[in-house]
């Protein structure tokens, strides 16, 4: 491959990687307005059914953990094979998500997903959205242009994350 995007650090794994870092992964809980009228606090999680991208359910571990909430089981819930379909789930009310801040951006601008705890935002667990290739490949044209370009793209992102 010429390029890839990754949200996971190869860079400890795979020597002779270049990984540019674009922005970084916030996470926080996501849900139909109506049903976060019925949300007052955390505890109020336990509640309702938990919406996971995956079996590994570590984007609710990792929000659990950060903010030290204990009242709810962060495996708990319907599993989804990625956050696409995990995202539609809680856009039809089948429950909450852990909601990643770029890939739900136009279900939150849209008003289709809320944020029950806007204060309430950590980073994901897998690290930052990057893009990879080959070290030795960087400074060929073609790369190097397209690594430019997806900075500068990037750049918008990484502010509206802050």
């Amino acid at each position: 491959y010429d390029l890839c995007f990754s949200m996971f650090d190869y860079l400890t794994a795979r020597p002779g990687m270049f990984q540019m870092r674009l922005f970084p992964s916030r996470i926080t809980p996501g849900c139909l307005p109506s049903l976060a009228e019925q949300i007052d606090s955390v505890a109020d999680l336990k509640n309702h059914r938990l919406i996971h991208e995956s079996r590994i359910c570590e984007d609710w571990t990792q929000w659990a953990l950060h903010f030290g909430v204990s009242s709810i089981d962060p495996t708990e819930g319907d599993t989804y094979p990625n956050l696409d379909m995990a995202t539609k789930a809680a856009v039809m009310g089948n429950g909450i998500l852990m909601a990643d801040l770029a890939l739900c951006r136009d279900e939150l601008a849209a008003g289709t997903l809320v944020l029950p705890f806007p204060d309430m935002i950590c980073d994901a667990a897998d690290g930052d959205f990057s893009v990879l290739c080959a070290e030795k490949r960087r400074s060929e044209p073609a790369i190097s242009a397209f690594l430019a370009w997806i900075d500068e793209a990037a750049q918008a992102e990484r502010h509206a994350l802050q």
